[in-house]
């Protein structure tokens, strides 16, 4: 009887691992959060450039892919995924907030269009340097605690920006 019981808890645990996946277009139809339409249905793919927020947080994303057409974007959430590296985000000028916090990300890049970017969230990666992001002028809150940064003296490459 225990036996048949130990099996059972296992194959529940074996269903419950999420495999890494990418952005597809029904997970970009439950993110798209922001207006919330009027008649509260979900907003179809045609409509993505009018959506001005997206949440793909805690989905197990392992790349950025597939976020095109999303013209007006303002916030993008991609936090508490398995990303490991900033890429595929340049045709995203209009965008003010980008979170990317508890990631895998090694490196600050993808970032050289992103001059609206005003708040960034790398918290919580494995980023060792600060570079990357002189394509973010307007950036005033960048968050890079728990990350691989040994050498206190990579916080003066953040000098340059006035709003920080």
């Amino acid at each position: 009887a225990n036996v048949a019981k130990i099996a059972i808890e296992q194959r529940k645990k074996r269903a419950d691992v999420v495999e890494p996946q990418v952005i597809s277009e029904d997970l970009l139809i439950a993110g798209a959060i922001e207006p919330v339409k009027p008649d509260g249905e979900p907003w179809k793919p045609i409509e993505f450039p009018q959506v001005t927020s997206l949440k793909l947080s805690f989905l197990n994303i392992i790349e950025i892919a597939n976020v095109i057409n999303f013209n007006s974007l303002l916030t993008l959430r991609l936090d508490n995924n398995i990303i490991d590296k900033i890429a595929n985000l340049n045709h995203l000028t209009q965008l003010t907030w980008l979170d990317l916090s508890f990631n895998n990300i090694k490196e600050i890049e993808g970032l050289d269009e992103l001059s609206n970017l005003l708040d960034l969230s790398l918290f919580h990666n494995q980023i060792e340097h600060i570079t990357g992001l002189d394509g973010c002028p307007k950036l005033n809150i960048v968050s890079l605690g728990h990350n691989k940064i040994n050498d206190l003296r990579q916080i003066d490459n953040l000098r340059k920006f006035q709003n920080l």
